[in-house]
């Protein structure tokens, strides 16, 4: 229950978090989950199964631009291009120069909470945020963190010790430029984060445990950004359109539809046609091989799951490959596949969007209706049942049911997630957003810990 005539244009959440934050229709902000460390921006510490009654008070007249979400912390760029973090402060995410937690109290939010100084007269375009470490784009195209520099996080310094952020004197003018070429779009994961520029470089940095920064090297962590191998491979003939990470291993979807994986192999997750792991030797970035789609197919979107990846083609079909153990590939079986496979969702039906998490897959149709198969755990599929599907014979196609809202209408849905847990979230085509599966934290946000299926 979002209030009356509120719909979300726009949801965030993270894997290492157990919050949501949705920026509505007429650009409030209202969050809901864990909300002990503040990080709701209520100004108390109550944690809430469904959104508040009152949005997330930014300052008079100020409305909310772009959201992420961290570990326990939350930043939102405002309508005036600054910069508001709050919750969690151990090591300096918030920004402010001190290590003190923001939103848990009265009086710390609204007008109270003061802007985020990202030098100059700077303004923000898009943020992103990690386990402990919190990153924007400013209006000159540059990128620069703060926060924790574990694992390389902030991709400014050797030191991985090192806070940004939680003393004075180092954000503005001091913050360290992280990427100083042209920004144009920035993921930030747990302990790593990938930038692509303006001239489809693709450079990352952080955590490379699994080589899955694609840096032709097992270095482990990635301190400054490295311009990932890729790019000598395709001298400017190609770019990188999507890039997409999985827990130990990424993918990249370049013009012209074609997809190549790197990382860990282990179950055919690189789709290559073998279990090798690639990118932590020289020259190994540079030797990967297209994933065979067949003639004539090409992807025009690319989504991983923990231990395999799954492609939009052009077609508007959809192909899997890779970790197949609750039936997440759609074959109706569990074996793994290196190569990949296409998934029949029903007869004439063509796919409009895909998402892959946490070994189940969903599908927004051409329709507007949406499908989902693999793990069922806690009703996930939305189907009314907690019985997996893709996993047996008889259980794809015209068998498997649409995801419902009720057993009348068919369903129209304009985006759906399932997410790193055991939950799944969607919005439909008039703006309203709905969650199901498991809800002991709140995570669906129906005034309950109770799941539904």
């Amino acid at each position: 229950n979002l209030g009356s005539g509120k719909t979300a244009v726009s949801i965030d959440s993270d894997s290492e978090s157990s919050h949501v934050c949705a920026i509505l229709n007429d650009y409030s902000l209202k969050c809901w989950g864990l909300g002990s460390q503040g990080q709701l921006g209520l100004g108390n510490s109550t944690s809430l199964s469904s959104p508040s009654a009152t949005a997330v008070d930014l300052g008079t007249g100020l409305t909310a631009m772009d959201v992420a979400v961290g570990g326990y912390h939350t930043c939102a760029i405002v309508s005036d291009g600054t910069v508001k973090c709050w919750g969690v402060n151990v090591s300096g995410e918030l920004g402010y120069g001190d290590t003190t937690w923001r939103g848990s109290n009265a009086g710390e939010m609204g007008s109270n909470l003061g802007a985020v100084d990202i030098g100059g007269d700077n303004t923000a375009i898009s943020i992103d945020a990690g386990s402990e470490a919190t990153c924007v784009v400013r209006s000159d195209a540059k990128t620069l963190c703060w926060g924790s520099n574990n694992m390389g996080a902030l991709g400014s310094s050797s030191n991985t010790s090192l806070k940004i952020g939680d003393g004075p004197n180092e954000m503005g003018s001091n913050l360290a430029v992280t990427v100083s070429t042209n920004t144009v779009s920035l993921s930030v994961g747990a302990y790593s984060a990938c930038a692509v520029s303006e001239t489809a470089t693709l450079s990352c940095w952080g955590y490379n445990g699994n080589t899955q920064l694609g840096t032709d090297s097992s270095a482990n962590p990635v301190t400054t950004p490295t311009t990932s191998a890729l790019d000598a491979r395709f001298s400017g003939t190609l770019y990188v359109q999507q890039i997409a990470a999985g827990s130990v291993f990424a993918c990249a979807l370049f013009s012209g539809g074609t997809v190549r994986c790197w990382g860990i192999g282990t179950d055919g997750r690189r789709g290559s046609g073998d279990n090798n792991s690639l990118g932590s030797n020289a020259g190994e970035m540079q030797n990967i091989q297209d994933i065979n789609f067949g003639a004539g197919k090409y992807a025009i979107a690319i989504s991983l799951d923990l231990y395999g990846g799954c492609a939009l083609m052009g077609d508007r079909s959809v192909i899997f490959w890779g970790y197949n153990g609750a039936g997440s590939l759609g074959q109706g079986d569990t074996t793994s596949r290196s190569t990949p496979v296409a998934v029949d969702v029903g007869t004439g039906l063509k796919v409009l969007s895909i998402q892959a998490n946490g070994a189940t897959t969903c599908v927004v149709l051409t329709d507007h209706q949406a499908k989902c198969w693999g793990s069922n755990a806690a009703g996930r599929l939305g189907i009314g049942d907690t019985q997996s599907r893709g996993d047996n014979a008889g259980e794809m196609g015209d068998a498997l049911p649409f995801v419902r809202q009720t057993s009348g209408t068919p369903w129209r849905v304009r985006q759906i997630s399932p997410g790193s847990g055991m939950h799944t979230c969607a919005i439909d085509t008039k703006g309203i957003a709905f969650c199901w599966g498991y809800n002991s934290y709140g995570e669906n946000g129906q005034d309950s810990n109770s799941s539904t299926n």
